[in-house]
């Protein structure tokens, strides 16, 4: 995936590309009625070219990129753009260290199912020569995108996502970057059903956010939330802690690395939360029927309580960063990286504990390069 990496970050940041296209750079498919024109890139194929030593430290990429357009003259204009662009290019892009770029040639497609006028799209294939070096390449190209209706991320029931025994609770935190089209009834993380409740971090109808643990055989709770209501219309980092006291004054909640004024109550005599068998679901709390309308990305679930200091340096000045080898990580969905669609519907659990998560209600599609 590497050459895929490249490729979009080469027409991304092309001024005659980007002109054209705006950021509508799609990896293997755009979403249902996507402006035209825009762009698909498909790595078709991937193999090493020197492996004298069982690594190899020159691979090849065999990559398709099609220019989509609803005339002729406009797909054609956009695919000389697209062939200028990348044809002969070398460097680095996006952390990955180009050797060369060799265009092979185009088909011309007509698409004349798709309504009266078609689609016409200029397919034109690229030889990739990739260095390899002996770090790894780390980036954020995907998010995914939450429709508000019944699209969420099925993570499933475990024991490592329950903080009490019904006696005393653990600490605990999390983490995740948010792109919320309205700010009102989403739901990030939760881990509750109508009848077994653990904890929810959602907005609430007033756009506040909060977070809420239950102890589930008495039905009391503690909670903190938001003075003022969550930004919408942008990335923003949102995060919890919980230093497991079975008390309101022990939770958190910030937003870009910073605590945020908010009020901490109860509801009566909460003791401690309980191992139940609700799933873990990201962008839905089941108990509250609420959806996520937007995008998630970097989710994190870490078994300590957080300080302020390490909630500064994952915020990181508003840039995410490699998380797994990051103290008390417990759960870490990067949400499409670094495999894009090719992993749909799997949304792999990067930390140690292997809890990938599921895409539900959602299609490949929603692996989107929208990102903080």
């Amino acid at each position: 995936m590497k050459g895929g990496l490249a490729i979009y970050n080469i027409l991304s940041n092309d001024a005659d590309v980007s002109a054209l296209v705006g950021a509508r750079i799609f990896p293997n498919v755009a979403r249902n009625k996507t402006q035209f024109p825009f762009i698909i890139y498909d790595v078709n194929s991937e193999s090493p070219t020197d492996d004298k030593d069982g690594v190899s430290t020159l691979d090849v990429d065999g990559i398709m990129v099609s220019g989509y357009s609803k005339t002729y003259a406009e797909a054609s204009d956009l695919a000389q753009k697209i062939r200028t662009a990348l044809d002969r290019v070398k460097g680095t892009f996006g952390g990955v260290e180009i050797q060369s770029i060799q265009y092979i040639g185009y088909n011309d497609l007509f698409d004349d199912d798709s309504g009266d006028e078609g689609i016409y799209r200029k397919a034109l294939d690229f030889r990739i020569r990739i260095i390899n070096t002996t770090e790894s390449v780390w980036a954020n190209i995907y998010s995914l995108d939450f429709d508000g209706v019944d699209d969420y991320l099925s993570v499933g029931d475990s024991d490592v996502f329950t903080f009490g025994d019904g006696v005393t609770d653990n600490p605990f935190s999390f983490s995740c970057w948010a792109y919320q089209n309205i700010a009102t009834s989403n739901a990030f993380m939760a881990k509750s059903n109508s009848s077994d409740k653990e904890y929810h971090f959602i907005t609430d109808t007033s756009g506040k956010l909060r977070i809420r643990l239950y102890d589930d055989s008495t039905g009391k709770y503690i909670q903190s939330k938001m003075d003022n209501t969550i930004t919408s219309g942008s990335w923003i980092h949102i995060s919890f802690t919980y230093d497991g006291s079975s008390d309101e004054d022990g939770l958190n909640i910030y937003i870009d690395g910073a605590l945020v004024p908010q009020t901490r109550s109860s509801n009566g005599a909460y003791v401690a939360m309980e191992n139940t068998t609700a799933e873990l679901n990201i962008g839905y709390s089941k108990q509250n029927a609420s959806y996520i309308n937007g995008n998630i990305d970097e989710t994190t679930l870490f078994d300590i309580e957080l300080s302020q200091g390490q909630i500064t340096s994952i915020y990181n000045s508003g840039t995410p960063a490699d998380l797994s080898a990051h103290a008390g990580l417990i759960g870490y969905w990067r949400m499409g990286d670094p495999n894009g669609t090719s992993s749909y519907p799997t949304i792999s659990d990067d930390s140690t504990n292997s809890n990938d998560g599921t895409m539900t209600n959602m299609t490949s599609s929603d692996i989107v390069i929208n990102t903080p």
